[in-house]
């Protein structure tokens, strides 16, 4: 996305959030995440979502919205409103478990194991240092592993998924 392109978004009342995440996947080496009144759609490197597809996306236990909020503010083009989020990782490995798209499956997988190993995530870059096209069925094992001890605990304590 150029800079015009960029300018024309943060112009548009319809747009209320437009966050650029560092991501080596992509050729331009950032993701936008752009939330408003528009269509929800993925194309290349831009996410973008309407208000209610973004909430759902939220309460469906994705970590993305926790990212977002957490980036440095340099990364946060145009942001409404302050929004930040307390996260239950267990919802997270529902989401992963029915998510379909490979992108989103090798990045929160690993952004959700980031945040079980180092209690927060503080590398969005995901991809950064592995190879771009590792199988996505790796890294959600590497995230179920390491979230088994939890997932245990919640079964034996509350009896549900």
């Amino acid at each position: 996305m150029d800079k015009e392109q960029l300018n024309k978004l943060k112009e548009s009342r319809d747009i209320l959030y437009i966050y650029k995440i560092p991501c080596s996947f992509f050729d331009e080496q950032c993701q936008y995440v752009i939330i408003g009144n528009i269509p929800t759609r993925i194309q290349g490197n831009e996410y973008r979502f309407n208000i209610q597809d973004w909430f759902q996306r939220v309460m469906s236990g994705s970590i993305l919205p926790v990212v977002v909020s957490r980036l440095h503010h340099k990364y946060k083009i145009k942001n409404y409103a302050q929004i930040t989020w307390t996260y239950d990782i267990l919802s997270l490995r529902k989401f992963l478990l029915n998510t379909t798209n490979r992108l989103t499956l090798v990045q929160e997988s690993l952004w959700g194991y980031q945040f079980l190993t180092e209690g927060r995530i503080n590398r969005p870059d995901v991809f950064k240092g592995i190879d771009k096209y590792i199988p996505a069925e790796e890294c959600l094992q590497k995230f179920l592993e390491a979230i088994q001890p939890r997932y245990k605990f919640k079964i034996d304590n509350n009896g549900k998924d």
